[in-house]
């Protein structure tokens, strides 16, 4: 592929907006050399810099990028840039090592975000961060999520997500909230909810007021304690009882569990730490844990349960943990 064309789905595979024949696209020419990961993992470092100080600027766009060239003409001899045809986002590189970030990074983000733009988006990396929208409504991202919002918010209240996020949402009953992932949308008032779009399905739970949930012909009307699962193979959509707070674990930092299936938690522990946990057996799976957990270490976590547990013992692997009776 081209430079130009490489560099720009780059950028839409790392937001998170990069159809399904791009993205195996961009991962084969990652895969192929140590230079184009290398390259690749440059590009992802210069938009987590962007999107964290982006939050922080006082600047606007057009302040930030006129500052922008008063500096580099004040100083030329600073700037080192890698190529002369090479794109914005690469000399950017070269200005973020060199004492410029604030300025630039602001610019990179706000490009693609300035009103008419259409959508605005925002990205986790390694840590959950909070996102407040136009209407006063709060979303927090767990990590390794990206969330886009409708530029013009207020007459439009429409977001899509993809990762796991936290909806505090504003009451306005002239323009209702949507969160939309795939064919299935959620509808709210003003209410508290979590979704998490992981391990191929959408999970919606209700913590306060109520939302409704559609997809396709199916709909379904949640409210507190209640959750829905939705896989891509789904004609219904069946309502669940939730009876724990594990879907909080990111905001609170505690795992709390209240007769929870221990393959639920896990899943949940997995997810928290980036870890390869497995439970040997349906049986083992269903033993119901009730336990509230500090998000410390995983070994501190695990010697809990275990001791909570006794039945449940543990195997190291070279791939993980395995949990076995």
């Amino acid at each position: 592929m081209k430079e130009d064309i490489i560099e720009d789905l780059l950028i839409k595979y790392i937001l998170g907006e990069a159809n399904a024949d791009e993205a195996t696209s961009i991962e084969e020419w990652i895969g192929s050399s140590e230079a184009n990961a290398k390259h690749f993992q440059q590009v992802k470092f210069i938009l987590k810099t962007s999107g964290d100080l982006a939050q922080k600027s006082p600047l606007s766009e057009q302040q930030a990028w006129e500052n922008f060239k008063i500096k580099r003409t004040a100083s030329p001899a600073k700037i080192k840039f890698i190529k002369t045809t090479i794109k914005w986002y690469w000399s950017a590189a070269a200005v973020i090592t060199l004492g410029f970030t604030a300025i630039l990074a602001y610019y990179l983000v706000n490009r693609q975000n300035k009103p008419g733009a259409g959508w605005v988006t925002a990205v986790s990396q390694d840590r959950s961060i909070v996102v407040n929208l136009p209407d006063g409504s709060v979303v927090q991202l767990n990590k390794h999520t990206t969330v886009r919002y409708a530029a013009e918010f207020r007459s439009s209240r429409k977001v899509s997500i993809d990762g796991e996020a936290f909806f505090k949402v504003v009451h306005n009953p002239r323009v209702l909230f949507e969160v939309n992932v795939g064919d299935v949308f959620i509808k709210d008032i003003g209410t508290a909810f979590n979704v998490n779009t992981r391990h191929g399905e959408v999970e919606v739970i209700v913590e306060s007021g109520s939302v409704k949930v559609t997809r396709r012909a199916a709909s379904i009307a949640l409210n507190p304690h209640q959750l829905v699962r939705i896989r891509p193979g789904n004609t219904a959509l069946q309502m669940e009882k939730n009876d724990d707070q594990l879907y909080q674990y990111y905001r609170t930092n505690e795992f709390v569990a209240n007769h929870t299936p221990l393959g639920r938690l896990v899943k949940i522990l997995n997810d928290a730490y980036g870890s390869n946990i497995q439970i040997r057996g349906k049986e083992l799976a269903d033993i119901p844990i009730t336990v509230t957990l500090k998000k410390e270490s995983l070994e501190k976590v695990l010697g809990v349960i275990l001791l909570t547990t006794p039945e449940i013992h543990r195997m190291d692997s070279g791939n993980g943990i395995i949990l076995t009776k």
